[in-house]
């Protein structure tokens, strides 16, 4: 795979040609006109080798540079002219199997078509008005009629316009959708494998994603993004109304509320409940409390010193949340049975005094006497596994104040031993555990808010963890979950960014490493993900909660299995 790049700056363009091993030989340049900003690849005069368009705006000017076969290419000739053109798609439009084109003109508010006569050379074709400033253009047969249609952004208008296509170059009747705030971007597939396209739109303005799934008569569902109270902070998602299908909970900190969203799909929500909490709600989890194999909540609420439990009734609603005084400023709690007798116990960490609380479950919906247990300074986020591999829940812990993570392994009834700690990065605040390089162990990963990392430690499988590997990710990272999204058996982990507005996918291998990655876009201050198959395709989507645009985002995988 070879590399050919624009280089705005210096009215170039790179080709950078592949060594077959991830390198590349040193790039050759190629003058163009002012400002190229975008490319597109193709065999234009049907010789069986690829060539180059540069959209150079500035100049105004659509360029091909014809290719030798080897890499090399010729000087570029103008193929047309135009006020701003900013990009370029290639398809056969009209059935004559030559490549077309498609250049949409910033600042004249229109897209053209330039239709090949196989040989190189171009036609003019059609013009066709645009909402203000179009943006990038994605071609699809988004209509299933077997000719090509087209998706255009409109930056300034919030929009995306499809032309229909003819078949013959022409575009006809036109859709209008409309988009979040500057829509940048546009790409055309099928993400719920239902054999319609469906389209994803990056919008610039107000840090989202909008995904608009095809019903197949020429019409869109609405974007997949959820409204929620303010500052939502934590999720969980489970199945609440037995009926096969995930849920959501989300807590919105401000409001003093959880939000329930019944999932139809999560394509589509049914309905959204909301039940009232303690004093700013700071922590979620979902564990059958009371044995009648239904999931119930248990949030700390931070401000008044409480736990809060909601008691499922079995159709997704729940009853009046009860009360449990417990000691102040609880932040982080797990659900797990510590002691082997078959109930729910509860742990929970308390950022301002360096210490934990287990309390067990009578069975009864009370708990006994709470049992502290010290570890690092400022403890925020706690996460159960057998970490020594005794089929024994331990506790891992992690502690802001001293920048590290506290570890500490059951004796079997519920006690714990003392804390072992382990250096992390500056300002741990969440975890995730998983076999990272598939040796039958738990390892650990964790997010340093304070040097904007994720540092992975790998266990021998005696509790004992090795010296942190940090991977970089963007500003702020709040949250962490860990699966295998892209399956190729490996663990993979995601990080939510909040000073970034970004979600970024390590990918893992083999050996717990985590060299590659994607990036994408959320909505203003990312502080949780979670990970689960929310539209039962057998693949694992992403849900964001985003804590100033108090709303979440559902970010459906389109892997391939």
């Amino acid at each position: 795979m070879d590399l050919a790049v624009s280089n705005q700056n210096n009215n170039s363009i790179s080709v950078l040609l592949g060594n077959g091993n991830a390198t590349f030989q040193t790039q050759i340049q190629y003058a163009t006109d002012n400002s190229p900003v975008n490319l597109a690849t193709g065999d234009f005069n049907n010789d069986n080798i690829l060539d180059l368009i540069v959209v150079s705006q500035n100049d105004g000017t659509i360029s091909m540079l014809v290719g030798n076969g080897n890499g090399v290419f010729q000087a570029g000739k103008i193929l047309a002219s135009d006020t701003s053109p900013n990009f370029v798609v290639a398809a056969d439009f009209n059935n004559d199997k030559n490549l077309d084109l498609i250049i949409s003109n910033q600042l004249e508010n229109n897209i053209g078509v330039l239709l090949n006569n196989g040989d190189g050379s171009f036609d003019i074709g059609d013009t066709y008005v645009t909402d203000d400033s179009p943006s990038c253009i994605v071609v699809a047969d988004i209509d299933n009629d077997g000719n090509l249609d087209l998706a255009v952004t409109n930056a300034q208008y919030n929009t995306i316009l499809i032309f229909w296509g003819n078949g013959n170059g022409t575009f006809g009747f036109t859709n209008s959708i409309d988009t979040g705030n500057a829509p940048s971007f546009v790409i055309a597939s099928d993400i719920n494998n239902d054999s319609k396209v469906d389209l994803t739109v990056t919008n610039n303005g107000d840090n989202t994603i909008g995904i608009y799934r095809g019903i197949g008569n020429r019409n869109f569902y609405a974007p997949v993004t959820f409204k929620t109270g303010n500052s939502p902070l934590c999720m969980v998602s489970r199945d609440f109304n037995n009926d096969s299908i995930a849920d959501i909970v989300v807590v919105n900190s401000d409001d003093n509320t959880v939000d329930v969203l019944l999932g139809d799909t999560i394509e589509a929500p049914r309905y959204v409940l909301a039940y009232t909490t303690g004093e700013f709600p700071y922590s979620l989890v979902s564990a059958d409390m009371n044995n009648d194999n239904k999931q119930d909540l248990v949030m700390t609420n931070q401000h008044d010193n409480t736990l809060g439990i909601l008691i499922n009734k079995g159709d997704g609603t729940f009853q009046t949340s009860k009360t449990y005084t417990i000691g102040q400023n609880p932040i982080g709690v797990i659900a797990v049975d510590l002691n082997s007798d078959n109930r729910s116990d509860l742990v929970v960490a308390y950022v301002y005094n360096s210490s934990i609380s287990v309390l067990f479950n009578n069975g009864n919906m009370t708990f006994g006497t709470a049992m502290n247990y010290t570890v690092g300074a400022t403890p925020s986020f706690i996460l159960s596994a057998d970490f020594n591999n005794d089929k024994k829940p331990d506790l891992a812990v992690s502690c802001q104040g001293n920048s590290s993570i506290s570890v500490l392994l059951n004796n079997g009834n519920g006690i714990f031993g003392a804390k072992m700690d382990y250096t992390t990065g500056k300002l741990p605040v969440s975890m995730a555990a998983g076999d990272f390089n598939k040796d039958g162990n738990v390892d650990l990963a964790v997010v340093n808010s304070g040097q904007n990392t994720v540092s992975v430690l790998i266990n021998n499988g005696k509790a004992v963890f090795s010296s942190a590997v940090f991977y970089n990710v963007d500003r702020a990272p709040q949250s962490i979950t860990a699966a295998d999204f892209n399956h190729d058996g490996n663990i993979d982990l995601v990080v939510a960014n909040s000073g970034s507005n970004t979600i970024i996918v390590l990918f893992g291998d083999t050996n717990g490493v985590f060299a590659s990655r994607a990036t994408y876009k959320t909505n203003g201050y990312p502080d949780n993900v979670l990970s689960g198959d929310w539209n039962n395709d057998g693949k694992l989507d992403l849900v964001v909660t985003n804590g100033k645009s108090n709303n979440v985002i559902v970010f459906q995988n389109i892997c391939k299995k």
